[in-house]
């Protein structure tokens, strides 16, 4: 007698992709992420054969609050593409997928971010780092360059949401408006 093994669970766990992203009359299949993230938990996705992984991909990092760029899929160790569907990568019903962060990209004293500047922009030198940590980014930026660039960079860098973080001159704890410019704030290079 043969026995079928089936992969179960709960209610708040088994999220089903909505029916616009599953094409009618098509196969479903059950779908494991399992997480290295922040959030261990394992997500179980309900999901057409044929639906491109993107719509996945999207779903779970809405789902746990990360950007997209913040983390990667991976099936056998090896980078899912988005446009790729199950059929595709030749999935099994209960086949697992897992779920890594991206590596934040680091600076160190010798290494500086430049970002773009005008043509005879004085430069500045800026560390920029998280509060409570040891980890900064170094810019060089224009002095007359809106703050915003570097912000936007360093969001994007360090894989957080550019809309939910906020930047303080750590000796004043003053919050950065970042339509100003280090000129308008009196920054002296290598400020954090």
């Amino acid at each position: 007698m043969e026995t079928s093994r089936r992969i179960t669970a709960t209610q708040s766990t088994l999220i089903s992709l909505s029916e616009s992203e599953v094409k009618d009359n098509e196969e479903r299949f059950l779908l494991k992420l399992q997480s290295g993230l922040k959030h261990p938990d394992q997500y179980y996705y309900w999901m057409g054969r044929n639906t491109p992984f993107k719509e996945l991909i999207i779903d779970y990092t809405r789902r746990i609050d990360v950007p997209l760029s913040s983390v990667r899929f991976l099936f056998d160790d090896s980078p899912i593409n988005p446009l790729f569907s199950a059929n595709r990568l030749e999935l099994e019903d209960g086949d697992s997928i897992d779920v890594i962060r991206r590596d934040v990209s680091a600076s160190t004293e010798t290494t500086l971010i430049s970002l773009p500047r005008a043509k005879g922009e004085m430069p500045i030198t800026l560390k920029v780092g998280l509060f409570g940590t040891d980890h900064h980014l170094l810019y060089l930026i224009g002095r007359s360059t809106p703050l915003e660039y570097l912000f936007l960079d360093y969001a994007d860098r360090t894989s957080l949401f550019y809309e939910k973080i906020r930047f303080y001159i750590q000796k004043r704890w003053l919050l950065i408006d970042p339509k100003k410019t280090s000129d308008d704030y009196k920054m002296e290079d290598g400020v954090s």
